[in-house]
């Protein structure tokens, strides 16, 4: 049996790609992995079988009983799901945004194609328990390399409340 001490968690990463009956297809080999907690400690929000999203380069890789085990501290997860993997809910400060489609255009402002990779836009879909800057619905700015991608129907991200630029409020 193998325990984890502080604020670690032991998971198996879920290899392949996952569909939800909404359609929602996450898939583990993009930059935001996908795994099943198998142990957590009694004081962590996290539970054994719960199903969590990180970043590809968060846990350490082990060995247990010849099956391939990680352990991931728990300000790592940027989110968690429901157990059909229907809906992905945000922890802490991370937020979920559906990319919208490239326009060219910020409201009234043209942004020129050779800037456009330097600036993206969004809108919120869910938020975590720490975020307080934006609500669900807000359209957002963020920079290009700062998000996590969960390839789905539809082109959602995970990003950091710190890594948003701006609201955007079209008048």
């Amino acid at each position: 049996m193998i325990r984890p001490i502080q604020d670690r968690l032991i998971a198996r990463k879920l290899e392949g790609s996952r569909v939800t009956t909404s359609g929602l297809i996450l898939m583990a080999k993009e930059k935001a992995m996908l795994g099943l907690v198998t142990s957590a400690p009694e004081s962590s929000q996290f539970k054994a079988d719960d199903v969590i999203l990180f970043g590809r380069y968060s846990p350490e890789e082990f060995i247990y009983n010849k099956t391939q085990y990680f352990t991931i501290k728990e300000d790592e997860i940027l989110a968690t799901s429901d157990d059909n993997l229907q809906k992905v809910i945000p922890v802490r400060s991370y937020v979920l945004v559906e990319r919208d489609p490239d326009v060219g255009m910020v409201g009234n402002v043209f942004i020129p194609e050779t800037s456009r990779e330097k600036a993206q836009r969004g809108t919120v879909m869910a938020i975590g328990g720490d975020v307080g800057l934006v609500k669900v619905g807000d359209s957002i700015m963020y920079g290009l390399y700062s998000h996590y991608e969960l390839k789905t129907d539809l082109d959602l991200l995970i990003i950091k409340e710190d890594d948003m630029h701006m609201v955007v409020e079209d008048v």
